[in-house]
């Protein structure tokens, strides 16, 4: 097939080669009319005859040369453009892929966290009596039992709310700081995954907590105002903008927090 193309290629040249001359003699005798001469002079005039033909020719041919480079440039700047297009597309392509595999590996990772929540949460055990609550029972007696011993100190608001926890946690609880602990977990989860949209998360992980939590959650993150992390984290996010204020032990315990996380005036 190649050899068949190089051979009408060489037919097409000589051909065009053979009608030039032609055209050139043609011209010869039209012009300075009869055969061939033996003058010198007059193959002189032919001389500069063919030599002004074939210059002409040959400023065509440059012509059509720099016609041909220029259409081959324009040509090769579109392919280079619709490459570099296509490259553009390839590299936004592979990003957006990226971005989805992290999105779904986050979400995974996420509703599992969400999912060993409720574990964490049934681990929540009270003792109260003889009878042993667990779960969100727990939580409402537990919530119950820090009211009273807030309600029996006579410290300043601060001590109290802090040494409360603590006295409600060591005497009184089984799994609440392991729960207070697992649901920061979550938090610095989101917190660190900065190709998401941390609040829509964060939104859902409250939307699935109850008020007796949020309220429990509320004085175990006071108790950290002074350490970088769990606090912090509750204010960044709002966690208790959504809590009912009226569960507060005392009303002014919403100054524990900004007035942004508890959405009070």
């Amino acid at each position: 097939m190649t050899s068949e193309k190089s051979n009408k290629k060489y037919i097409i040249f000589w051909l065009v080669i053979i009608t030039l001359i032609s055209i050139v003699i043609s011209f010869y005798f039209f012009q300075f009319h009869g055969g061939f001469s033996s003058d010198h002079s007059r193959w002189g005039t032919f001389g500069d005859y063919i030599g002004g033909i074939f210059a002409f020719f040959a400023f065509i041919a440059v012509l059509i040369t720099i016609w041909i480079q220029v259409r081959q440039l324009r040509i090769t700047t579109e392919e280079l453009q619709l490459s570099r297009q296509e490259m553009k597309n390839s590299v936004e392509a592979l990003k957006n892929q990226n971005d989805t595999l992290l999105i779904r590996n986050f979400e995974n990772t996420y509703f599992e966290l969400l999912g060993m929540r409720q574990s964490v949460l049934q681990n929540v055990h009270c003792k109260w009596q003889q009878a042993k609550l667990k779960g969100i029972d727990a939580m409402k007696r537990l919530y119950e039992i820090y009211h009273d011993l807030y309600d029996s100190s006579n410290e300043k608001v601060n001590d109290r709310v802090i040494n409360t926890y603590s006295n409600l946690i060591t005497g009184y609880s089984q799994g609440l700081d392991d729960y207070r602990r697992y649901f920061c977990t979550i938090l610095r989860f989101i917190d660190t995954c900065n190709f998401v949209e941390k609040q829509k998360y964060i939104e859902l992980l409250i939307a699935l907590t109850t008020q007796d939590e949020l309220i429990l959650l509320f004085y175990a993150g006071a108790t950290g105002k002074n350490i970088k992390g769990f606090y912090d984290l509750f204010e960044k996010y709002k966690i208790f903008k959504n809590l009912n204020l009226t569960k507060l032990i005392h009303p002014k315990h919403v100054e524990l927090y900004s007035k942004e996380v508890t959405n009070s005036v």
